[in-house]
């Protein structure tokens, strides 16, 4: 709770007129931008991070393993607890949000997230994924 607070705090942009050209400004300063995304990843345990990072890394060889060997609804149900698993952290939540900051869109976590984003998993099939 108290993160989700300080979390709007953080992402809360005053609309006044006077200090709308400066706030404009200071987004687009590349200081101000790492100031905001160091505040916000003081909030993630980047040790939970880390630990989703290598079993997707992991998850990703079993998975390309299983498609080969035509086991499509074993993977399918690794890809789906996977999913689940990173759309309950709350860590992760917050580390999606801060990536939001600078847009950073390619580290390997990001592309893990993507690949086993659960609304995606309910209407393709992980082997299907791996092929393209």
């Amino acid at each position: 709770m108290q993160k989700t607070i300080f979390l709007l705090l953080i992402f809360s942009m005053p609309v006044n007129a006077n200090n709308l050209q400066s706030h404009k400004q200071q987004q687009e300063n590349p200081a101000f931008l790492k100031q905001r995304l160091q505040q916000c990843m003081k909030l993630v345990d980047v040790k939970v991070i880390h630990h989703f990072r290598e079993k997707g890394l992991k998850l990703n060889k079993t998975v390309t393993l299983l498609c080969e060997n035509n086991k499509r609804n074993d993977a399918q149900s690794h890809a789906v607890g996977f999913a689940v698993e990173v759309q309950k952290s709350k860590d992760l939540a917050v580390f999606r949000l801060c990536g939001k900051i600078i847009n950073q869109t390619s580290s390997t976590m990001r592309k893990i997230m993507k690949t086993y984003f659960i609304s995606d998993l309910r209407y393709r099939h992980i082997c299907d994924n791996k092929k393209s």
